[in-house]
């Protein structure tokens, strides 16, 4: 009645405020799910109750309580604009779930999710994370990000990972990785257009190698991939392409190991060769006799060969392009 007043149960925040808002655990703006009156309310993770009064004529928020760390998730329905500077994540040993739904975060020149010390950001199904500097997402040391079906384009660097950098799904990247960080190919397909730095890099999953390695491919085209210590999973795939002799894909690291059963899989190019034959270093390491891949390609006029065990490869013609096109 209008001498008394009611309550009205409003969305969480997470509902209600921007991805902006939401990374930095501040909050410009509640809405009620009713008349969506805004109200103003100060930093932190907020529920409560939107609360009228007939009497004063004013809505005021009552009740504010703090929700769970870890509650945290944001679904998107619409293409995001940044319109600032991310920054770090709010709330100590948080996780935050942002649920792309194929839409595309825009970046606009500002400065992406740093992840710190004890936090987790989760990016699911993002169509296309762009246009940011100096980094889309930066983990710090003791932070993870699992990123899983996930596009990242035009940004000055995709991820900087000092901390932990796990992927699932199919994943482009095409402007690096970079960082002293652990990066994981779990499961799927994750293309790398740029090149790759990290501490430790493997592909495929350690704990169940039957179940999930075969799917791990970690696809670097003709770009360089340097580590400390690189670790394919029996059962995972490193894809490369080689364009000429002195454009291929190449890995480069202090330590190499590869289980029996991963598989290098080259795609080769018209024209690498026209008599004779090339050899490319496609791996290097300072350990001996690591390459245990077992080799695929897809061009029928060369043969591609290992020369050692130690990531040299013999690229020799089989037959002439006039010949392959003769048998098709």
């Amino acid at each position: 009645t209008e001498e008394g007043a009611f309550e009205v149960e409003i969305f969480k925040a997470t509902e209600a405020a921007s991805l902006t808002d939401l990374v930095m655990n501040t909050y410009d703006a509640i809405y009620s799910n009713m008349d969506q009156i805004i109200l103003e309310q100060g930093t932190g993770d907020k529920i409560g109750y939107l609360l009228y009064d007939y009497t004063k004529g004013e809505h005021t928020l009552n009740d504010a309580v703090a929700f769970e760390e870890g509650d945290r998730q944001y679904n998107m329905n619409t293409d995001e604009d940044v319109a600032e500077d991310l920054g770090v994540m709010g709330g100590e040993d948080s996780t935050l779930t942002v649920n792309g739904n194929g839409y595309a975060i825009n970046g606009n020149g500002f400065e992406g999710i740093t992840v710190g010390d004890g936090q987790t950001l989760e990016l699911n199904n993002i169509q296309d994370m762009n246009g940011f500097d100096p980094a889309a997402v930066a983990i710090e040391e003791g932070g993870t990000a699992s990123i899983a079906d996930s596009t990242f384009s035009d940004n000055y660097s995709d991820v900087v990972n000092d901390g932990t950098l796990n992927l699932s799904g199919n994943n482009v990247f095409n402007d690096g990785i970079e960082g002293d960080g652990t990066m994981l190919i779990s499961d799927g397909t994750s293309t790398f257009n740029a090149d790759v730095d990290q501490s430790i890099i493997t592909v495929g999953n350690e704990q169940t190698p039957q179940a999930k390695a075969t799917d791990s491919v970690m696809n670097i085209g003709t770009n360089m991939v340097t580590a400390d210590n690189i670790n394919f999973i029996n059962g995972s795939t490193l894809a490369l392409t080689v364009n000429s002799a002195e454009e291929y894909g190449s890995v480069i690291a202090q330590n190499i190991t590869v289980e029996t059963g991963a598989k290098l899989q080259a795609t080769l190019a018209q024209g690498i060769i026209q008599t004779q034959p090339v050899t490319l270093q496609l791996l290097s390491a300072e350990n001996n006799d690591f390459n245990n891949f077992t080799d695929s390609f897809d061009n029928q006029m060369y043969k591609f060969e290992k020369v050692d065990k130690n990531g040299a490869y013999k690229i020799s013609l089989a037959k002439t392009a006039a010949q392959v096109s003769a048998e098709n």
